[in-house]
């Protein structure tokens, strides 16, 4: 390698940049402090990537948890596309070190649109166990859940190296969904159930409240329906199925009915949240919420209208 400028002090010093690109190979860094810019004499310093310069791919990805066949992490999710779960999606790299056959970690961080990854709210984790890569890399990947649907997600991974290695640092670098930057969004979570909602009931009375289930994906899929009042109150879910099971066709959807007894010895100002859950083998599973307030015939009263009573015959007082 050689200078394109007399005098620069071009390879003054020379020095290894670990792996500047992740690609698995190491890199190199010249320095050349007397080298012309924008400024007379301001330095340069020059990176080299190994491998002959194009490195070898590591080719992060982002992919659907599960596949109608049943196959884990196979369908890839389009950059800004939708994942087919509310909660989970999986996330894939091919580890490769400049080291050589070392073994390696994944390391993982999924934050909500304009949330920073050193955020407490941030999804992160490592791979459970390290993995040899090989002469020619292998491929790592990792389903990613906890997530909450109707989020848009972005995500980061890299690798870990073991402890005491001769590069002597703990990891690649981050390294984000291709074609994307680190504060762009890479996918968004599905609703399965919307919305969440409330009223207001005298005791003994019900509350009915009704939903709507999606099946957002382009297959035929059956969700299972399940509610749970937090105050022990008596709930039915009531599907066009006439079961706690629905299927929906592909991209299809369907009301959800959900009635809550309130007790007639209910304590007027007593609050429920009545927790209602859709879940599916390919679409994970999501919640709604629905509050209902027992209060007194007084405030239900508030409701009714009133019109004004004229007596007349009467001489005034």
């Amino acid at each position: 390698v050689e200078g394109n400028q007399e005098g620069a002090g071009y390879g003054f010093a020379v020095s290894s940049a670990g792996d500047v690109n992740g690609d698995g190979y190491s890199d190199l860094i010249i320095g050349a402090p007397t080298y012309n810019g924008n400024q007379m004499d301001e330095g340069g310093a020059f990176v080299y990537l190994g491998n002959g310069g194009g490195g070898l791919p590591v080719r992060p990805r982002q992919l659907r948890s599960t596949s109608p066949g049943g196959e884990v992490g196979q369908v890839p999710i389009a950059p800004l596309g939708r994942s087919n779960s509310a909660n989970q999606v999986r996330l894939q790299l091919t580890a490769r070190t400049p080291l050589g056959r070392e073994p390696v970690a994944l390391l993982w961080q999924l934050a909500s649109l304009g949330t920073p990854f050193t955020a407490a709210s941030t999804i992160s984790g490592t791979s459970p166990a390290w993995s040899d890569v090989l002469t020619s890399g292998v491929v790592l990947s990792q389903t990613v859940d906890g997530l909450t649907g109707g989020t848009v997600y972005r995500w980061r991974v890299r690798l870990l190296y073991p402890p005491g290695n001769r590069l002597g640092q703990t990891g690649s670098r981050w390294l984000y969904l291709n074609w994307n930057g680190p504060q762009e969004a890479d996918f968004r979570t599905p609703r399965l159930l919307t919305p969440d909602r409330s009223a207001n009931v005298l005791p003994g009375q019900l509350a009915v409240y009704t939903h709507t289930l999606t099946n957002p994906i382009s297959e035929t899929q059956t969700f299972t329906l399940t509610a749970a009042s937090l105050q022990g109150y008596t709930v039915t879910v009531a599907t066009p199925s006439d079961a706690p099971t629905v299927t929906l066709s592909a991209c299809g959807w369907g009301p959800v009915t959900v009635t809550v007894q309130t007790p007639s010895t209910a304590i007027s100002g007593t609050q429920d949240t009545t927790v209602v859950t859709a879940t599916s083998d390919l679409s994970g599973h999501d919640v709604v919420y629905d509050v209902t307030t027992v209060v007194p015939t007084t405030a239900a009263a508030l409701n009714d209208v009133f019109l004004p009573l004229i007596v007349r015959g009467f001489p005034p007082p």
